[in-house]
């Protein structure tokens, strides 16, 4: 009996070895290509729940797109507004200005008073030129439309053509920008 039970120990360990009995290796993941079957409704949801992403997406796209064109706008507002509010508070004084240099030309050379009144609009031009505020120079200048205001047209043939002959205000521009345009006769 011992004998049958021997052998058949060693059939079952030779049928454990056999190739048809082990177990089979797995694939590693590496090199295993999983496929799936899916039904036509599965693939149109599919179709649309990426459409339905690239719509997001581009409109996520579009609204970073307008946000920043938002900002650097309201940014290039903001600094205009400024430049602009400064050229309206600036722009009364120079009226004062004028004022200053005709008082002082009412007033004779050595007289006291017109040493205070110089001493003001010493002071003035250089709190305006402070602010940024510069003078256009326009007496022998040629006749530009954008800088200047031209009040009279004179013949003189000593001067070139469409040439300013003479000022009667003086203008003034802060940062490019003309903040008074210089009135002034032209040479034909």
């Amino acid at each position: 009996m011992s004998e049958n039970v021997n052998q058949e120990n060693k059939q079952e360990q030779e049928n454990t070895d056999t190739p048809e009995t082990q177990p089979q290796q797995e694939p590693s993941p590496e090199t295993a290509e999983e496929t799936f079957t899916v039904t036509r409704d599965q693939m149109e949801k599919m179709e649309q729940l990426a459409k339905m992403v690239s719509d997001a997406s581009d409109k996520y796209l579009r609204l970073a797109a307008e946000y920043d064109n938002y900002r650097k706008r309201t940014a290039k507002e903001k600094e205009s507004l400024y430049g602009d509010a400064k050229a309206d508070t600036v722009k009364p004084f120079l009226e004062v200005l004028d004022n200053l240099e005709r008082g002082l030309s009412q007033f004779e050379e050595g007289d006291p008073h017109r040493q205070g009144m110089e001493m003001i609009c010493r002071q003035f031009m250089t709190v305006r030129e402070k602010v940024g505020v510069q003078q256009m120079e326009a007496l022998g200048q040629p006749f530009d439309p954008a800088r200047h205001n031209a009040v009279m047209h004179v013949e003189d043939e000593s001067a070139g053509e469409n040439t300013v002959v003479e000022v009667f205000q003086q203008g003034y521009a802060m940062d490019d920008k003309v903040l008074r345009f210089a009135m002034v006769k032209v040479a034909n």
